[in-house]
């Protein structure tokens, strides 16, 4: 049986979107550039979730996050949703 680690997946998720952010650029394919930011959106978002859950869910130790802790992951809950929200209207463009 083969073992996927999902930070694997989140890593070669955000190199997948960047290269192709990187061609619909160059392309000048918003359909690309659209895919792209899905791809990297979805993965500032849920890399610093699996980060503090695998924190959260230890049970040797008692996390208790600081308050630049809760802001950086506000933060970048903000920037992944934005970011996800762009490539969304990219894709629905009808020029796209």
């Amino acid at each position: 049986m083969i073992l996927v680690l999902p930070m694997g997946l989140l890593i070669v998720g955000a190199v997948l979107g960047i290269v192709l952010l990187l061609l619909g650029v160059t392309r000048k394919n918003p359909r690309f550039v659209g895919w792209g930011e899905i791809l990297l959106g979805l993965d500032v978002f849920a890399i610093p979730m699996l980060f503090y859950l695998g924190e959260a869910s230890d049970a040797s130790v008692v996390f208790v996050p600081t308050a630049g802790e809760v802001a950086l992951l506000g933060l970048l809950t903000f920037v992944g949703g934005m970011f996800t929200a762009l490539g969304l209207r990219n894709l629905m463009t009808r020029n796209s």
